[in-house]
């Protein structure tokens, strides 16, 4: 333990707004405030982000005087290294680095204002910038210093590269003004693939949003976006699309607060009040567009206008269409065909029932299964012993030999039907499916899905391929709302960061951008959610220990599940 005139700093609580944009930068899993006094800011980060392990260490405070982990991916030492004497500063960083290689301190360079009881000062090592830059370049590659929260007497140092937003808001940040601004068309570019879920959210401004919505789709960024957020509807079901991105209000995003960063357009006054309404409701990242960027916008706008690009753009898009239309009329008697004799004799049949669909998140282990229920298995969750399934959903997927083989296995045990999911003829995913032999059994159904995501949901999943979601879990969402069930129970659905999709053992199971994937499924399940408000308002979907859901549906939890 090493000599101190007085406890460790732990005044990290001042600095929240500075370390909680670092946190949303590196997305660390956990968290060690390193000298966290009595705890402030271990509270406050882990009530800040749930998600996150926030340890806390102080050996003069004895709730925290043991260490409780040996790496972690990020550590926060605020106000700490003045209390330390100079002779034991390099054992104190040394083991700082041997715990993680991201490190923000926050230092002090002056005599404390208080005097200890045995006439010392409070603060026992008075060093300055450059002699912590010669320490802390013997333990790390990179150091960043930047200005304290009195620049007299403080400075911070970062231990890993920084992104220009932090950088050029700093000094708001450290003196907890968190407002963030972008006005560089190269930096919100960079920021779009900096961060992985992205949502514009217009506030009485659609003309702004619509030009940066129009530039982002001629230069191909717009899939960058998830959505295009509103504060309500008018009309609360309307299915609205601008850019090919739809329009959803705030309270169908529980799921993308904790995750997504809003880029917000409003007039400059009232920047203040949309920032503190936000965060009421639980959206931790947001950063303001400036004017100056929307001009920039406008800018590159006109120069694509002016050199024959928009025209080419629309000569493309408008040939695509009639493509896309063309193939449509001749898909519509293949996707009536296949559907209708999948799913007719379902329309309504578990009318006042329960349904219970299944998946393969880690929060699906705590559900016990219900006896009157109707359980519908997705992919490999029929392994589950303990329920006896009616219908499983699986869909087209690479396999070989062996896993087909172990699919039919899965197939003797469901009690009426398999609903297999396939692609349209013209479609190249269709390579990827069964054998024709698998398709032909007796309790097999195929249907259409569609993994569109700019299309409205169609109630008559007879003719209409059936919106997937982008997940097998979003075709069986649709069939069991074509029952018009009574209660409909989502269970391991768990779309979070600990959970099935994002953490899949199978690397294969979503194809390219596995965290675009998984932002359209979240946004998926809310225009679910909708869309059963207006055709099923007497169905409640209710989900089972939720986890990257939590708040859009009805939440249940199991004892099991909250004791873990």
């Amino acid at each position: 333990m090493h000599k101190m005139n007085t406890s460790y700093g732990g005044g990290g609580i001042d600095c929240i707004a500075a370390i909680s944009a670092l946190i949303d930068f590196l997305k660390p899993k956990t968290i060690l405030d390193y000298g966290c006094g009595k705890g402030g800011l271990v509270k406050a980060l882990a009530e800040k982000y749930p998600n996150v392990k926030v340890y806390g260490y102080d050996p003069a405070v004895e709730k925290f005087s043991k260490m409780p982990v040996d790496k972690a991916d990020l550590v926060v030492n605020t106000d700490v290294l003045e209390h330390i004497p100079e002779d034991e500063l390099p054992e104190t960083v040394a083991r700082i680095a041997s715990i993680s290689q991201n490190v923000f301190f926050h230092l002090h360079h002056a005599k404390a204002a208080s005097i200890l009881p045995n006439g010392e000062n409070a603060h026992c090592t008075i060093w300055s910038p450059q002699q912590y830059a010669n320490l802390f370049s013997k333990y790390f590659s990179t150091i960043n210093f930047l200005p304290g929260k009195n620049p007299a007497v403080n400075t911070c140092c970062v231990t890993f590269n920084l992104p220009d937003e932090i950088k050029n808001q700093w000094e708001n940040l450290i003196r907890g003004n968190i407002r963030m601004y972008v006005n560089d068309l190269g930096n919100f570019i960079r920021l779009l693939y900096t961060y992985k879920e992205n949502i514009i959210f217009p506030v009485n401004d659609w003309n702004n949003a619509n030009v940066i919505l129009d530039y982002l789709k001629y230069y191909n960024h717009i899939d960058r976006i998830c959505c295009v957020a509103v504060e309500a509807f008018m009309n609360e079901f309307q299915e609205l699309f601008v850019a090919e991105r739809p329009v959803l209000p705030l309270n169908l995003l529980p799921h993308f607060r904790d995750t997504a960063v809003l880029f917000v357009t409003a007039p400059n006054q009232y920047h203040e009040t949309i920032q503190q309404n936000l965060k009421r409701i639980g959206f931790k990242q947001i950063i303001f567009i400036e004017e100056n960027l929307i001009k920039q916008f406008q800018n590159e706008l006109q120069k694509f206008y002016g050199s024959g690009g928009m025209i080419n753009w629309f000569m493309n898009h408008f040939t695509e269409k009639f493509r896309e239309m063309e193939f449509r009329i001749a898909e519509q008697q293949e996707v009536c065909e296949t559907n209708t004799a999948a799913f007719a004799e379902y329309k309504n049949r578990f009318r006042g029932k329960k349904v219970v669909i299944v998946g393969s998140g880690p929060s699906a282990k705590y559900y016990k299964p219900m006896p009157d229920a109707i359980h519908i298995a997705l992919n490999f969750a029929w392994r589950r012993e303990d329920i006896s399934f009616d219908y499983l959903f699986t869909g087209d997927r690479n396999v070989n030999k062996n896993s087909e083989i172990k699919m039919q296995q899965g197939f003797e045990k469901i009690r009426h039907k398999i609903f297999m999911g396939k692609h349209l003829a013209r479609n190249t995913w269709r390579l990827l499916d069964f054998g024709e032999e698998i398709y032909s059994m007796n309790n097999v159904r195929c249907y259409i899905k569609d993994n569109s995501f700019e299309k409205p949901i169609e109630q008559n999943i007879c003719l209409h391929p059936i919106f997937s979601n982008g997940s097998i879990a979003g075709s069986a969402l649709g069939f069991a709302l074509f029952t018009y069930p009574k209660e409909l129970y989502l269970v391991g659905c768990d779309t979070a960061s600990n959970g099935y999709f994002y953490e899949n053992s199978n690397p294969n199971h979503i194809k390219g951008n596995k965290n675009m994937a998984t932002h359209k499924m979240k946004v998926g399940y809310a225009r679910y959610k909708k869309f059963t408000q207006q055709y099923y308002p007497d169905t409640r979907i209710i989900s089972v220990n939720p986890v990257g859901l939590k708040g859009l549906f009805e939440d249940i939890y199991t004892d099991d599940f909250l004791k873990k």
